[in-house]
């Protein structure tokens, strides 16, 4: 798919940001697991270091 398009996206969640959420809402892990996550992902967006074309 790369050499046909550009681009190949094999990963249906690409930030992981499902499986904290998934622990906190089953109370396996606490929610602040997943808020740190999240502010972890949001920093690197906003820092263009993830999800931006290289």
């Amino acid at each position: 798919m790369e050499d046909a398009t550009g681009v190949a996206v094999c990963d249906s969640d690409p930030l992981k940001l499902h499986y904290s959420w998934c622990l906190a809402a089953v109370g396996a892990e606490p929610v602040t697991r997943f808020e740190h996550e999240l502010a972890a992902v949001r920093q690197m967006f906003a820092q263009r270091r993830l999800g931006s074309e290289k």
